[in-house]
């Protein structure tokens, strides 16, 4: 899969005209962010949405959890972020793994953490996806660059990280 010149949404249109002007700048570099995940993230995120509904013991339902995300811890991004900038690289880079991760298996990954999956539910892409902004598979191209790119996150150790620090 590769990343979509032309994004569906508002949000993806602005970043990519903000991507677009930076290139007309000498010796910048602009990174395009994919998903990221964090302790320390908006707690109207998914993720952490997920958390308080399984702390209250409540059900989540994803109308369209049958999708393909490139997800990475955002500490993961950040150092890929200031490898980019010691090492002076220019232009615009997708600061993402270039991997598909189900974004339904991701969460019930964190469920299963807390033990709790079964309130964990989610329709497949075709009958839950109805009025979906994104498309089903949106993963990063992602150009090697040797030691920055593409970002590398052990998902699974940082889901321990993510549920540990919230459980608190």
């Amino acid at each position: 899969a590769t990343t979509p010149a032309h994004p569906a949404t508002l949000y993806g249109q602005e970043k990519l005209r903000v991507a677009q002007a930076l290139t007309e700048m000498p010796n910048t570099f602009s990174g395009r962010i994919f998903f990221p995940f964090s302790e320390r993230e908006n707690p109207n995120r998914i993720t952490t949405v997920l958390l308080k509904k399984l702390a209250a013991n409540e059900p989540l339902h994803l109308r369209a959890g049958d999708a393909w995300r490139d997800i990475a811890h955002a500490d993961d991004i950040a150092s890929s972020l200031l490898e980019a900038c010691f090492a002076r690289l220019t232009g615009t880079h997708n600061l993402a793994t270039g991997k598909p991760t189900h974004m339904g298996e991701f969460l019930r990954g964190i469920a299963a953490r807390v033990g709790k999956e079964e309130l964990l539910t989610w329709d497949n892409w075709e009958s839950g996806s109805a009025g979906a902004t994104e498309p089903r598979h949106l993963v990063a191209h992602v150009d090697p660059v040797a030691g920055i790119l593409p970002v590398t996150s052990d998902l699974d150790a940082r889901i321990d990280r993510f549920v540990a620090a919230n459980s608190r």
